[in-house]
């Protein structure tokens, strides 16, 4: 392209010039085109959404009280915070404002307990950081009654109840005497999610025989009893891409896929035959042949829990029990003979809703 200055005078000609460079720069933009010299137009950042926070501090508290909640809100990195003296109609609160993606404005309330409020959570004068974390999934995730439910093991519910119906399919090979590993190996192939196991893990899976029948339990409570016995636990994992099955040592805290679920009403709900009545007369007899003949009566399976037996030192099979002729149910007869031995029973059901006799220690591992 040529530029012509007739009638103007070297200043007439710049104008022109930067005129028309201006006309060509906008033209190129709007067109989406490359700039010589410059390669390809740069990708629009996306633009980072805040939080607008207000902190109603109940008058009540101390005169420093706002002061030192400043000093702590800034020392976790909050920015954007104005505090006040609180009124008597305040309330958490979180509005949603303008912008893609969008800004919020988080009304939070100090109560007379020094606690602050927001909806759905509460935060110690000393948890700063969790609440900096709480704005930080705010803007990540949302306000916290648009998400989806959440389950303990921390993935939404839709997820949940995926891998809930997954697990619900029965085993149908028997494991009793098989290598370990080889038992694990069979059960990752009936899910259909991936089953992740780094190779220190895989290794202390191990290839001693299981002791248990683990035949006709559901997947996920078989797994879970499998893993357990090695200090290993099941993890459901979930993002964007995929949901996966993770095998990690296990640890307090975790939420782990249990061996296992409490159901929602009464023990006895789940298995009515519980409360049928008989009559006994045990004198000097092993526990393990006790549960072992009512739970064949009333078809009741039954498992073990070795972690919690060998943590207590507990061997089943040298406790003897005694119990005076009496009619008694199912239910209360092994809950007697048990506390006997030094356990208890606990009823509960694996993802296809069959109920088992779930046998432990009676002083809780503290671990869980």
């Amino acid at each position: 392209m040529t530029w012509l200055a007739t009638a103007e005078g070297g200043s007439g000609m710049r104008r022109v010039v930067c005129a028309a460079a201006a006309v060509m720069m906008a033209w190129l933009l709007d067109a989406g085109g490359d700039l010589p010299g410059f390669g390809p137009r740069p990708a629009m950042a996306q633009r980072r959404p805040q939080v607008q926070l207000e902190v109603a501090v109940d008058p009540r508290l101390p005169p420093t009280t706002q002061q030192d909640w400043m000093r702590r809100l800034a020392a976790a990195g909050i920015e954007r915070v104005r505090l006040r003296t609180g009124l008597p109609d305040d309330r958490p609160e979180i509005r949603t404002l303008g912008g893609d993606p969008p800004d919020y404005a988080v009304r939070a309330v100090i109560n007379s307990a020094n606690e602050l409020l927001v909806p759905g959570a509460k935060f110690r004068a000393t948890e700063a950081e969790r609440f900096k974390s709480w704005l930080d999934e705010l803007l990540d995730k949302g306000p916290p009654d648009s998400r989806p439910k959440q389950t303990p093991l921390g993935i939404d519910i839709i997820r949940f109840q995926a891998i809930h119906e997954d697990l619900a399919r029965p085993v149908t090979s028997s494991t009793v005497n098989r290598p370990r590993s080889e038992v694990f190996a069979e059960m990752v192939k009936m899910t259909k999610f991936a089953v992740i196991a780094d190779p220190v893990v895989k290794t202390k899976i191990g290839d001693d025989p299981v002791a248990a029948e683990l035949q006709g339990f559901a997947l996920g409570t078989a797994l879970a009893y499998l893993l357990r016995s090695k200090g290993l636990a099941l993890v459901p994992r979930a993002d964007a891409a995929a949901t996966t099955l993770v095998v990690v040592p296990a640890r307090k805290g975790l939420g782990v896929w249990p061996v296992g679920w409490p159901p929602e009403g009464p023990e006895t709900e789940s298995q009515p035959k519980l409360l049928e009545f008989l009559t006994v007369n045990i004198s000097n007899s092993p526990i393990t042949e006790v549960v072992q003949a009512v739970c064949r009566r009333i078809d009741l399976p039954f498992l073990w829990d070795d972690v919690a037996l060998a943590r207590f030192g507990l061997q089943p099979e040298e406790s003897l029990v005694n119990l005076p002729q009496t009619k008694t149910t199912h239910y209360r007869l092994l809950k007697q003979t048990l506390f006997q031995a030094k356990l208890r029973g606990e009823i509960r059901l694996d993802e296809s809703g069959r109920a088992f006799l779930w046998i432990t220690s009676r002083t809780p591992l503290g671990d869980e």
